[in-house]
This record gives structure tokens, sequence and C-alpha cells, in this order.
């Protein structure tokens, strides 16, 4: 119900402009730092002794997301 409640305050503009585009900026600059944060709590050495499997995955993932990426930005 609160989706529907963002939306129309969004669409109504009771919101200034500046506050919303400064919200967009706050939304990366904090998703960003979250990532960081989970990055940082990878022990590559553990992960290389012992995560062969997990190594493989994670670049199999990677990839087909990139290629996902790649399709989509191609049929717009």
């Amino acid at each position: 119900m609160h989706e529907v409640a963002q939306v129309v305050v969004r669409t109504m503009d009771i919101i200034p402009a500046g506050v919303v585009d400064a919200a967009s900026v706050a939304q990366t600059v904090l998703l960003a730092a979250a990532m960081f944060g989970v990055g940082s709590l990878v022990r590559v050495n553990r992960l290389i002794r012992g995560g062969g499997p997990g190594l493989v995955v994670g670049l199999l993932s990677t990839l087909l997301i990139s290629l996902v990426s790649v399709a989509g930005l191609s049929l717009l």
C-alpha cells in the first residue's frame, strides 16, 4: 500500500525536484557504500585456496549478467 502512496506523492509534485534529485544521489552513494562493505568482507586468499567451484560459479554468473545486460541494451 505504501508504494501506491509513494507514486501518488511523486505524481502530485509535492516533493520539490531538488529533494528528489538529492535523494537519488544519496541512494546511489549508500548503495555503493553497502556494496563496498560486503566486498571488504571477502578474504581473497581463502577464496583462492578453497573456493574453486565458487570462483567458477561467480565467473559464470558475472558473464551471464553481462550478456543479459548487453542484450537488453541492444534492444533499446
